[in-house]
């Protein structure tokens, strides 16, 4: 099997996505644990997510493209944004309407947010 770049890319991004898997629930646990309203903790969690998550894209998944950083990181936010967008109304559907498990439709709903993440910060924002 060949490992081309594009493949490289997408362990790479599963990677990343684990440590924000952790550095999220750290986060909400460290925040609930001073005080913190989980909805706010919730906020700062994803907030740092998307801060880890630029970096590495940036650095290591991607590799920069030739967009300034702002305007990188302005993109990479809006997608950021959709994905979330996406994942939540994929996740509301699934339970409420469809009635599958919550567990089984957060799955699903990580699914398209990382598909949409993936896709849309390859195809623009870090487009050569």
């Amino acid at each position: 099997m060949k490992y081309t770049k594009e493949k490289q890319q997408v362990v790479r991004f599963c990677i990343v996505g684990i440590l924000n898997a952790i550095i999220t629930y750290i986060s909400l646990f460290l925040l609930d644990m001073a005080g913190v309203k989980l909805l706010w903790a919730n906020f700062v969690g994803y907030f740092i997510v998307l801060i880890h998550s630029f970096i590495w894209s940036r650095a290591w998944i991607f590799k920069k493209s030739n967009r300034r950083l702002i305007n990188e990181f302005l993109l990479f936010t809006s997608t950021f944004l959709i994905a979330f967008a996406l994942q939540f109304t994929t996740f509301s559907l699934l339970v409420k309407v469809a009635g599958i498990n919550e567990y089984l439709a957060n799955l699903a709903a990580l699914i398209v947010f990382g598909f949409t993440n993936f896709v849309v910060n390859k195809k623009v924002t870090f487009r050569h």
